[in-house]
């Protein structure tokens, strides 16, 4: 008999011509899951390093491609696995832990620490104008930010009336209804 092939692993292979022994390899038959050894870091581990909460991180690293949203749970994008996520389950919900290395990358500590340095999680932009910049177009060309303003402004094309988006930009003198 020779000795598993797994590190840290101190059983015998049972079965000639094989190289884990019956418990490593039946954690590698499991779906990502990792052979006996270093489990890796998950989002609490990592959350705890960066002083986050694991929702947080989880939420971080969705941002910066490395997971994505499984059934109850996260699984890791290729970009993630490029980096050394693996698949775990846990009463079957999926999670996905990290090698050690994963704590010293500057891609996700500049994300943390960008994250970290708004008030609450607010929006980067200062201007609400920027943060909700105007998308739709109305059908005398206005460009307006809400399906509701575009409603009001094609009614009021409609009916001849003179009308401007509001806009602290633009002089209103000679129009007597404006958009909020």
């Amino acid at each position: 008999m020779t000795a598993c092939s797994t590190p840290d692993c101190p059983n015998q292979v049972s079965r000639p011509g094989h190289t884990l022994c019956y418990a490593c390899w039946k954690s590698s038959q499991q779906k990502g899951a990792r052979p006996t050894g270093k489990p890796g870091l998950n989002a609490s581990k990592l959350g705890e390093h960066f002083n986050v909460s694991s929702q947080r991180m989880n939420l971080t690293l969705a941002e910066l491609g490395w997971i994505e949203r499984a059934v109850k749970g996260w699984s890791p994008t290729r970009q993630g696995v490029d980096l050394g996520a693996r698949a775990a389950e846990f009463n079957g919900r999926p999670y996905v832990t990290w090698p050690d290395e994963v704590v010293q990358n500057e891609i996700l500590a500049n994300a943390l620490q960008a994250d970290s340095s708004r008030p609450n999680g607010t929006a980067p932009q200062d201007d609400p104008r920027q943060a909700f910049a105007a998308q739709y177009r109305t059908a005398d060309g206005h460009y307006i930010r809400s399906r509701a303003e575009l409603a009001v402004d094609n009614w009021l094309y409609r009916l001849d009336e003179a009308h401007a988006p509001k806009d602290p930009d633009e002089s209103l003198a000679d129009c007597s209804k404006t958009l909020a």
